[in-house]
């Protein structure tokens, strides 16, 4: 279970974004009341910059160019238009189809090679599919996710070639490892106009009526909105993955050769549910009144406290169900201390994932309370006999244990408890150790030999400094980045 780092507020952005895109559209239509094509289309171009499926957009733009007798740009307008309007068809819209037709049918009278476009595309589509066949049974991982990735754009969201696609991506992504994942797109988004979206989000605002998603490890559920929806289950997939590696558990897709030293343990599906509001949260779920999420066996619930929060809180509570499955009952110290770990996510923009960050809503609190006497001793946070002891104050101390367990390294550079820390979550389904300092000692302490860490206050000591360290080493950065702001900023 997860306890707010801090409040985080919602993402006001959307508001902004309302005012720009309408102010174009109020732009676009004054400049066609008054003939200036030119002032329309730049209108419409600023909107798409922001809102690329915007199918408004696409039918001023080739309005425009029709009234200024510009073949060239309405059929590249047209050509666009049909894009989402695909997308809206696959999805059930009842109007899309008329429209599609209708642009296609002005598209072939426009078009001085009718047909031939499409027919290149379909064969550079063609073409994609068995080079990434290919590079995917020699291990070229690179060039077959670019092909596939290149592939799936082609491609409308609906059929069997697209699920064939989107399947060849995450096959790719899981054999080819952190480094091919960290340059890959993942699936694009779906094409959705905003104003799709907002209708969407206002059919489902309701939890009776809550949008739903199914993913291969996953069922989303939400009255958060379209976004949410979409960005909850494309994460928790890329973080699922993860998950596997922490616990050594074989990837799924498996590999063609799945190393000796993994483990085959089933994960079953399970349900994340992301109420809009923090009550309805607590209501449904029976969460306690300090979490931020919960974990309940068969599902995962949270609320929407921005898009970042959320994410974070799903990627702790999540984690809960790899612990419950592979290795089954832990103290509470290891439960959550592992799931505080997964906070350290972050997601680029470009669909790859950044891993083992530093918690800043964790390790900002914590430093400061070490550096002064209110400062809590490991074994009390540890539990000491008490292995199910719990309580919010725990949680910066038990992810700053476990994010120094997975990163401290030696002064060769080579990580020291890492391979450890797995070998230890194993440990426990053998049953309670009885004291929980005692049996840390006789895996960390004892079961590893590092200079200067021979007993229990070593460690403890040591953790700490470390810690203190960190956020220095991380002030010092902000102040270089700043630094070097500057010096571009006065050179520009």
């Amino acid at each position: 279970m997860l306890a707010p780092t801090a409040a985080a507020p919602k993402d006001e952005a959307a508001s902004g974004l309302r005012r720009f895109l309408d102010h174009q559209r109020e732009l676009a239509r004054a400049a066609a009341r008054s003939g200036d094509h030119l002032e329309v289309e730049r209108a419409w171009e600023r909107l798409l910059m922001l809102d690329p499926y915007s199918l408004e957009a696409y039918r001023g733009l080739a309005g425009s160019a029709a009234g200024r007798g510009d073949a060239d740009g309405e059929l590249v307008a047209l050509l666009d238009l049909m894009g989402p309007l695909r997308g809206l068809a696959a999805a059930g819209d009842k109007r899309a189809p008329r429209e599609l037709e209708a642009a296609r049918l002005r598209a072939a009278e426009l078009d001085p090679w009718p047909g031939r476009a499409d027919r290149l595309e379909q064969r550079w589509s063609d073409v994609q599919a068995d080079l990434g066949r290919r590079w995917l049974e020699q291990g070229w991982y690179h060039n077959a996710l670019r092909a596939w990735t290149g592939r799936l754009e082609s491609l409308p969201p609906d059929g069997a070639e697209h699920d064939e696609a989107a399947a060849a991506v995450r096959t790719v992504l899981a054999e080819g490892g952190d480094d091919v994942a960290a340059g890959g797109t993942g699936a694009p988004p779906a094409t959705r106009d905003i104003d799709w979206i907002e209708e969407h989000d206002k059919k489902t605002a309701k939890w009776s009526r809550a949008a739903r998603l199914e993913t291969p490890h996953y069922r989303v559920k939400t009255n958060a909105g379209w976004e949410m929806l979409q960005t909850a289950a494309a994460a928790m997939e890329r973080v699922h993955a993860f998950y596997r590696e922490i616990w050594g558990i074989v990837p799924d897709p498996a590999p063609r050769k799945v190393p000796d030293d993994l483990r085959d343990i089933r994960i079953s599906p399970i349900d994340l549910n992301i109420y809009l509001e923090r009550d309805e949260y607590l209501k449904r779920s029976g969460a306690p009144e300090w979490s931020g999420g919960v974990f309940k066996g068969s599902e995962v619930a949270t609320y929407d406290h921005g898009i970042r929060g959320t994410m974070s809180t799903l990627f702790h509570e999540a984690s809960h169900q790899f612990m419950s499955e592979a290795v089954g009952s832990v103290p509470s110290f290891v439960n959550e201390g592992v799931a505080c770990l997964f906070e350290g996510i972050e997601l680029r923009t470009n669909g790859s994932v950044r891993r083992d960050l530093p918690v800043m809503g964790r390790l900002t609190p914590l430093a400061r309370e070490l550096d002064s006497p209110e400062a809590l001793g490991l074994a009390e946070v540890m539990g000491g006999k008490d292995a199910n002891a719990n309580d919010p104050e725990f949680y910066k101390y038990r992810w700053g244990v476990f994010y120094f367990l997975r990163m401290y390294v030696d002064d060769e550079g080579a990580y020291v408890y890492r391979d450890q820390l797995e070998d230890y979550i194993y440990s426990f389904k053998r049953g309670s150790p009885g004291d929980m300092v005692a049996h840390f000692t006789e895996w960390f302490i004892d079961g590893v030999d590092v200079p200067g860490i021979e007993t229990f206050g070593d460690f403890e000591r040591v953790w700490r400094q470390w810690i203190l360290d960190l956020v220095l080493e991380l002030r010092e950065s902000d102040k270089r980045l700043d630094e070097y702001r500057a010096e571009a900023a006065a050179a520009a």
